[in-house]
Parts: C-alpha cells; sequence; structure tokens
C-alpha cells in the first residue's frame, strides 16, 4: 500500500528525481494541495491542505485526457487527425486542430464531436477500465448530454484519484495501449519546456469551482515525477495551478495568454 506523507516544515530541502538539489517552500497553499510521487520513492507527498486529497470534486478538463486515452486505444482517433472547429482559446480559429493542440488550449469544440464517435456506451466502459473510480459507473453519467462530456458529465474524482490516474498515464500501466499509440499520446499532452533534458506533459481543468493541472515531468534519465495540483476557486486561479506545477521542475510556464 502506497504510503502518504504530509510536509508541515515551511522550507524543505531535497534531491528531486531529476537530479537537482531543490529548494521548494511547502508554506500552506491556499485553498489547494498539491500531489508529489517521484520514480525514487514509494511516498505520495502532499503539501497543502491535506484534507482537500480525498474530496470528491469535478474532472473539468483534465477528464480530456481520458477522452484521448480512449479514442487512441480504441482506434476510433488517431493522433494526426484533424478536426475543424472555431474554438477562441486556439489562435487562428476557425481551422483544423490536432489532438495536441485540442488538448493544450483544452478546446471543447474539439472533444464533444470527437467523443461522440466513441459514442456512451463504449465510453462508459473504458471509465471502468481506467480504474479510476472504485463503484463501475453507469451510462446515466452523461444524462445531460454531450455538451457535458468535455469535463466529465456528472462525474467527480478526488484529487489522490486523479494522481494514480496520471501515474498510470506516465507509466502505460493498465492502458493496453501499443507502443505506437502510447508515444502519440505522450506526445499530444506535451507541454513547453525550456530545459532540453526535461519533457513535461499534463492537463489544465477549470469546471464547478475546481482548478487543475495534472501531469508529469520526465527527465533524459527515463526518471519520472507525478505532481497533481487541485485548487479550490475559479478561472482566475488557472494560472496559479500552472505555476505551481512548473515550480516543482523549476521552470517557468508559458503564457498561453486563455
Amino acid at each position: 500500500m502506497r504510503e502518504t506523507i504530509l510536509i508541515e516544515m515551511r522550507f524543505i530541502v531535497f534531491f528531486s528525481t531529476l537530479g537537482f538539489l531543490t529548494l521548494t517552500t511547502t508554506a500552506a497553499i491556499k485553498d489547494g494541495v498539491m500531489l508529489i510521487t517521484s520514480d525514487e520513492t514509494a511516498e505520495t507527498e502532499i503539501r497543502g491542505v491535506e484534507a482537500l486529497a480525498y474530496e470528491a470534486v469535478p474532472p473539468a478538463s483534465t477528464f480530456k485526457v481520458l477522452l484521448a486515452w480512449a479514442g487512441l486505444n480504441s482506434g476510433v482517433w488517431k493522433s494526426s487527425d484533424l478536426i475543424p472547429a472555431s474554438d477562441r482559446r486556439i489562435p487562428g480559429s476557425p481551422k483544423r486542430y490536432s489532438l495536441k493542440q485540442a488538448l493544450y488550449y483544452s478546446s471543447n469544440e474539439f472533444f464533444i464531436p470527437w467523443s461522440k464517435k466513441i459514442g456512451k456506451e463504449r465510453l462508459t466502459q473504458y471509465l471502468n477500465l481506467s480504474g479510476i473510480w472504485e463503484k463501475e459507473i453507469e451510462p446515466s453519467w452523461l444524462a445531460g448530454g454531450w455538451s457535458t462530456v468535455k469535463s466529465g458529465g456528472s462525474l467527480k474524482v478526488t484529487p489522490e484519484q486523479n494522481h494514480a490516474w496520471m501515474m498510470m498515464v506516465a507509466k502505460g500501466d493498465g492502458l493496453g495501449m501499443y507502443r505506437d499509440q502510447f508515444k502519440d499520446f505522450h506526445d499530444a499532452l506535451e507541454w513547453p519546456c525550456s530545459d532540453s533534458e526535461l519533457r513535461l506533459f499534463g492537463k489544465t481543468g477549470v469546471w464547478g469551482g475546481a482548478v487543475w493541472f495534472n501531469g508529469f515531468g520526465r527527465s533524459s534519465e527515463d526518471k519520472t515525477t507525478i505532481v497533481t495540483v487541485f485548487l479550490k476557486g475559479s478561472l482566475e486561479r488557472r494560472n496559479e495551478a500552472i505555476s505551481l506545477f512548473y515550480d516543482h521542475f523549476d521552470q517557468s510556464p508559458p503564457d498561453q495568454n486563455l
């Protein structure tokens, strides 16, 4: 069983899995929590408000990671597919978007029609295969219609569960993907990084009072660190969530201007 530890010190100095000596502030995150798991330890470190790690909240657009997995794994989509949409989030709209662009800019107009191609029954099967939820998911999770699929319908998830899911995404355990599918999946999830020895992957999400960045970093030595950021709030805290993720890897976040 994975051991969880709560860090309460003001500062902690440690060697990260990426090989750097890092000074990280562990002062309380206002109305938020971070979960961090590295390759070099069986422990999950919790920073911030520990109780929030176990609070069920909307997955928001982090759910699009699961949609991308289901679409690629089922063969309904290919990473090279371009879908026409006019989502204001993506520069140059209207145009045809790739999966990578749709994930990075969190395009709802991309994922709603793409998800319809998978179908509710098959998508529900993938939800249950993901192992995120302990109880079996019923098709009623999408009772609000396809417009709600972009943020997980009526589903809720804890930061602890979303962290475990991202661990699966990073490692590939239980995803059932071919090697080229798995590579395409990761390539689509990649975020900008100025360090040539480091790759960053993840997904933002803002919906229903939940603000997320769920992702992982991988060094050139193939060492992986999973970082889940959850904040209570609205769109105003989105950049804060991204910055907390990037700060952990001592990197500057990109300016998306969303």
